[in-house]
């Protein structure tokens, strides 16, 4: 099944560089899911893709690692990087590793619940064309509107939530 999935990947042009080692690796990024409540309301920060893939679309804030970068350190970078908005505390909430998760190439997500304390400088930036917050309640009923997996991982933050509150 591995060699099938990679003869895909390679007539699809979605395969990783060959490294000096001669192995493939798949690419690995993060993202951030950051939470508020008011009242009885609780939103979620979400950004509008800037680009395509999904341009448009809801995304979570986040992006690649850079070389030599820790996944939490990268998370908190693109949260700032996106959003403006500096992240502490990040929890991890899951890893993403389907390989057709990104049309670009294979992808794996490390995906962190991040606590913010100054949310008053919310500003887009980077690849996020825009930046808000939207309420829980709009964002479970059509899975049409995440970019990429992000159902699946507003689906499993809405589970951590209910875990360990908020």
């Amino acid at each position: 099944m591995i060699c099938l999935i990679n003869f895909i990947f390679i007539l699809l042009g979605r395969y990783a560089p060959v490294a000096q080692d001669g192995y493939r690796s798949p690419f690995l990024a993060t993202d951030a899911a950051v939470v508020k409540k008011e009242g009885d309301v609780l939103s979620l920060l979400t950004i509008k893709r800037k680009y395509d893939p999904f341009k448009g679309r809801l995304a979570f804030p986040g992006g690649f690692l850079e070389v030599c970068e820790e996944p939490h350190q990268g998370c908190l970078r693109e949260l700032v990087e996106e959003t403006n908005l500096v992240g502490k505390n990040p929890q991890l909430i899951g890893v993403y590793g389907n390989p057709m998760r990104d049309p670009r190439k294979h992808v794996v997500c490390i995906f962190y619940y991040v606590q913010v304390d100054d949310k008053s400088t919310l500003k887009a930036g980077d690849d996020a064309a825009h930046a808000e917050w939207v309420p829980f309640e709009k964002l479970s009923s059509d899975d049409s509107i995440f970019a990429f997996d992000h159902a699946l991982l507003f689906k499993d933050l809405d589970a951590f939530i209910a875990k360990n509150g908020l």
